[in-house]
């Protein structure tokens, strides 16, 4: 596992190039951090893999990741969260649609896409088939992206810690967040999160949110008023399977990307991971400049 003496920084799940011997490994073999910092800073010189630069900075400190890139923090991560996406990586699809139109209307063909909480890669397959190739996904959950090269090997992957993003500043065109903010249910959670894509994306550049509404069945009500108490936000429950999950006001997710412009936003009804219906949206939106 390299140099015991290091923190764990995150895994390596991305091919390197020829060139480059700082990520060793693929998600076809145990997981491994890259081990000498001179391999690792090595890789700036030969190519442009952002996982291999990641590394390089990040035992540098991480001044040119903007300088919010460390040491993982696995207490921010409910542990059952992770547990739960390893042992379900197999079993569980999700069905929010990817529009395309939306994407070729506001972003070119050369974009830089990341998918964070890509899972097992239906929506970068969507991206791949609608001409976007040069996508990235990130997830905290290895089975998952074991799943995901399965069927893509040549697409670069990320495990992170769920929160964090091990990129650099203003590398990205767009980001997709499909059904993540339910599985990240609490508010400075949620803001830390955007903090982190305002960091990554380019001046300008676009977010792609789909996720879950509240809604009005008994069922749902129900759990909602059990766990508001507990967890201080209305829409928050947890499912039997013990794990955390959130469905949210539309004024919220308009609070959550103030910093955002609007550029296409529909409400629709999709079937969640256990086959059951919701209400949920789909916001596009692009990032405002900062105030002076």
């Amino acid at each position: 596992m390299g140099d015991p003496e290091q923190p764990n920084y995150f895994r390596l799940a991305d091919r390197p190039c020829r060139s480059c011997r700082a990520a060793r490994r693929t998600l076809n073999n145990p997981p491994q951090y890259a081990s000498d910092p001179k391999s690792a800073g090595s890789c700036r010189a030969h190519c442009s893999h952002l996982a291999c630069v990641a590394v390089a900075e990040s035992r540098k400190g991480g001044s040119s990741l903007g300088g919010n890139l460390g040491p993982m923090d696995r207490s921010r991560i409910i542990p059952a969260q992770v547990r739960y996406w390893d042992s379900v990586a197999d079993e569980k699809r999700f069905s929010h649609p990817l529009r395309i139109a939306w994407l070729t209307r506001h972003a070119g063909p050369r974009a830089r896409i990341l998918d964070f909480g890509c899972g097992h890669g239906r929506t970068l397959a969507e991206l791949l088939r609608g001409g976007y190739k040069n996508v990235i996904g990130i997830d905290f959950s290895f089975r998952m992206l074991k799943c995901c090269r399965s069927h893509l090997p040549d697409v670069r992957l990320v495990q992170n810690d769920g929160q964090t993003i091990p990129l650099q500043k203003h590398s990205v065109d767009l980001v997709l967040l499909f059904a993540v903010l339910t599985c990240i249910p609490l508010d400075e959670e949620q803001r830390d999160l955007l903090r982190e894509i305002s960091r990554v994306l380019r001046p300008a550049g676009l977010l792609f949110i789909s996720d879950l509404l509240l809604n009005r069945d008994l069922r749902n009500l129900e759990r909602y008023d059990r766990y508001a108490g507990e967890y201080g936000t209305y829409g928050i429950f947890e499912l039997p399977e013990d794990v955390v999950v959130r469905h949210h006001r539309k004024e919220w997710i308009e609070e959550l990307t103030g910093s955002f412009g609007q550029l296409e936003f529909k409400p629709f009804e999709v079937r969640t991971m256990n086959s059951n219906k919701s209400a949920a949206f789909q916001y596009l939106c692009r990032a405002l400049p900062s105030p002076k």
